[in-house]
């Protein structure tokens, strides 16, 4: 049901005649009621035109909808519009067939995310970005909702990053991280950067290389540590400190 708060904001909106490109006298003029069951005022020819439609009799039997503002064709969202969903996330952007679909930005309320890019069918699809409430990001390639195929993804607390592959969502394939200088190219199996790679150091840094596996960014398991001065260390590490000689 859509709370009286947003019955008064929406009517609100009808009220001042708020909606882009149309005039308040039409608005009471045209109501059309799309094919999913929301009740829209706007203005129409036939099943085309522009309008607000509200999903509270919809929401009844289980839309996840409160109200659209925007262009419809046929009886449904298509062109451009907002979508407000029942939970007060929002879609602005592209519709086609009554589905988020094109260029648009979606709005998580209550975490604070936010995805900007291509949509198809009501997913993420195509190059995007997703910025989440704790500053993380994704810039890359979506499909069917999540990030797949080549893709940055930046880790805001630690200012460390990883450009490279993804698949269904995860870290997944060959990439390179970059944390305080330190740039690990290999291949790397799921989000926490769990993975074997080759590494290079900065100049300041006494460590020439570390060639082994990795975790979180850090050298942790079987590796090669060579500094700057000759010493070397093959063996056992754990968060980046060299634990024991491979024969001990």
């Amino acid at each position: 049901m859509v709370s009286l708060a947003q019955r008064l904001s929406i009517s609100a909106i009808l009220s001042m005649g708020l909606i882009a490109g149309l005039n308040p006298l039409a608005l009471a003029q045209d109501q059309l009621n799309l094919t999913d069951g929301a009740e829209c005022t706007g203005s129409f020819d036939g099943r085309d035109g522009r309008g607000l439609c509200l999903y509270e009799r919809a929401s009844e039997s289980g839309s996840p909808f409160n109200y659209y503002d925007g262009e419809i064709r046929n009886g449904r969202p298509q062109g451009r519009g907002v979508l407000v969903y029942a939970n007060s996330d929002r879609y602005e952007g592209e519709f086609r067939n009554g589905l988020p679909n094109g260029s648009g930005l979606y709005l998580f309320v209550s975490s604070g995310d936010r995805y900007e890019g291509g949509f198809s069918t009501g997913k993420f699809n195509g190059q995007g970005t997703f910025t989440y409430g704790n500053g993380d990001s994704y810039t890359g390639s979506f499909h069917n909702g999540q990030p797949h195929g080549q893709g940055t993804f930046v880790f805001a607390e630690i200012a460390a990053r990883y450009v490279g592959e993804f698949r269904y969502g995860q870290i997944n394939g060959s990439g390179v991280t970059l944390h305080n200088g330190v740039r690990c190219e290999g291949t790397f199996y799921d989000s926490t950067l769990a993975g074997e790679a080759t590494c290079s150091y900065p100049r300041r840094s006494s460590v020439q290389s570390y060639v082994g596996e990795m975790r979180g960014g850090m050298a942790e398991g079987r590796g090669t540590r060579t500094w700057k001065n000759g010493r070397r260390f093959e063996g056992e590490f754990r968060s980046d400190v060299f634990i024991r000689h491979a024969d001990s």
